[in-house]
């Protein structure tokens, strides 16, 4: 769950900023294994209670002090959903070849929410695995970079 375009992303961000490649991958590195772990700790709490991760922390801060995490979280939510928006835009922009990116930006953003609206469940086992899946193998055959037979 770690890797992803965002992730690369976030970590040529670092090193345009001056972090520098090493410090950008170990930066990636211990953000994604801190990450990995806080969210093994959450499946093993839910797992094992059948609850939420924000229902289990009522456990330890009760009923209003949970509102705080799941504030939080819903504010990471949204920013990185943001953040994947606009990648997703500004790569489609360059694809297409186009100056403006709103209309990507709009479009990414209905698609984003009609996928969350329609489960999980119908996204994966329906979508991706039986429609962009085979669109995504056929665009690196189609890419202008691809290497063709000769």
């Amino acid at each position: 769950m770690g890797i992803s375009l965002l992730g690369v992303v976030a970590g040529a961000g670092l090193i345009a900023y001056g972090a520098g490649l090493s410090r950008a991958l170990i930066a990636i590195v211990v953000g994604g294994i801190i990450g990995g772990t806080l969210l093994a700790a959450a499946a093993a709490l839910g797992a094992s209670t059948g609850q939420t991760g924000m229902v289990v922390l009522r456990r330890a801060l009760g009923t209003r002090g949970s509102y705080i995490p799941t504030v939080l979280n819903i504010a990471q939510g949204v920013g990185w959903s943001t953040f994947e928006i606009l990648v997703i835009a500004e790569a489609a922009r360059l694809v297409v070849g186009v100056d403006a990116r709103w209309p990507f930006v709009i479009a990414a953003g209905v698609l984003g929410t009609l996928l969350a609206v329609l489960g999980p469940e119908l996204v994966v086992r329906k979508l991706l695995r039986r429609l962009m899946a085979p669109l995504g193998v056929t665009s690196i055959f189609l890419s202008p970079d691809s290497p063709r037979p000769r």
